[in-house]
């Protein structure tokens, strides 16, 4: 397994391309797209692909005039996708760029690739950078499954135990923003608008094993093609702990096809429509696809809605007991409606 930091390097230029590939490929798991796309959403799309770690951008990515857009441009975009990746600028044009960037932070001169102690630092920066990543994401879901595991027992969670887990849920919803269910889908109570948010988990078509670790299964082979909500697709990505098409996990790490039964074995669906881990796999596989993302809570409850809305047009509201079901729907649509604005519901 290569443990190295998986890091995306954007440059326009060749010549910096070579520099940089001579120097990073020794420390990182490197990836150098050789052409800057003209549209600049299709680097989100290669970084995914890569399932990059960090990413080092040159900020005069216009200079030659192949892209119209800069470094700070493509920080600007990125940030809309995972709002914490770990993400810098490199440049020969510091002076310029700490006054043009918006992200002056996270700028850092060129002379990093060129002088060895300050290559150590820039490596220093960014494995610390990456650890305080990976440091931050494993406290949240610790956070979140350590008060799922309260709530499954019955137990009630305490206002500052509830706005612990509201504000780890928030984190772990801003690495995934593709995937965050908006609040301004909702604009009337109606059958339509819960169509519309459902729209939100549409289904995507995955390979269980990721194509780059296909060997002798075709990557059209139909039993390796599964439906997968688009935020589990997009935190699988290309993940694959075995190494081995074969194998697909070794009962600590790794995947279960969720055709299999055992998929089921390693979960529990708590009152709240969180997902809860209940063996060793189930937690690396609850971590490595985000099921802390609090979209997956809210698009059950929706579902569990639009089942009470389909029951309750069927029926006449001519019962006391009928208007009590359609006031608990109503409560419920309310309460969720208010997690959707983000705002936490302590009961």
């Amino acid at each position: 397994m290569n443990d190295k930091i998986r890091l995306v390097y954007l440059d326009e230029d060749e010549g910096w391309q070579s520099q940089a590939h001579s120097i990073l490929k020794n420390d990182f798991q490197l990836h150098i797209p050789q052409y800057m796309p003209q549209n600049i959403e299709d680097i989100w799309r290669e970084i995914c692909e890569f399932d990059a770690q960090a990413v080092l951008i040159d900020y005069r990515l216009n200079n030659t005039g192949v892209v119209s857009y800069t470094g700070d441009d493509v920080i600007h975009v990125l940030h809309r996708h995972n709002k914490h990746l770990p993400m810098f600028i490199i440049t020969s044009f510091e002076s310029n760029a700490l006054i043009e960037c918006k992200e002056a932070q996270i700028i850092r001169g060129k002379e990093l690739f060129t002088n060895a102690n300050q290559y150590e630092k820039l490596k220093s920066i960014i494995t610390a950078n990456v650890n305080n990543y990976n440091s931050r994401k494993a406290l949240a879901e610790n956070i979140i499954k350590h008060l799922q595991d309260k709530v499954s027992k019955g137990e009630n969670l305490t206002n500052e135990e509830s706005v612990a887990r509201f504000e780890a849920e928030l984190y772990l919803s801003e690495l995934d923003l593709d995937n965050s269910v908006h609040a301004d889908l909702i604009t009337s109570k109606s059958n339509e608008t819960l169509e519309e948010l459902l729209k939100v988990a549409q289904s995507e078509v995955d390979h269980f094993v990721p194509k780059k670790s296909l060997v002798n299964i075709s990557p059209t082979e139909y039993s390796n093609l599964v439906y997968s909500c688009r935020s589990c697709n997009n935190s699988k990505r290309a993940k694959w702990p075995t190494g081995d098409e074969n194998i697909h996990n070794d009962g600590k790490q790794g995947f279960i096809d969720p055709c299999d039964d055992a998929y089921a074995a390693q979960f529990e669906r708590l009152a709240d429509g969180s997902i809860h881990s209940i063996t060793d796999l189930g937690d690396w596989m609850w971590s490595a696809l985000n099921f802390g993302n609090p979209a997956h809570r809210v698009r059950w409850k929706l579902e569990e809605i639009k089942i009470m809305l389909k029951e309750l047009d069927e029926v006449n509201i001519d019962s006391q007991e009928e208007l009590r079901a359609k006031e608990k729907l109503n409560r419920l649509y309310h309460n969720l409606e208010e997690q959707l604005r983000g705002k936490p519901k302590f009961d």
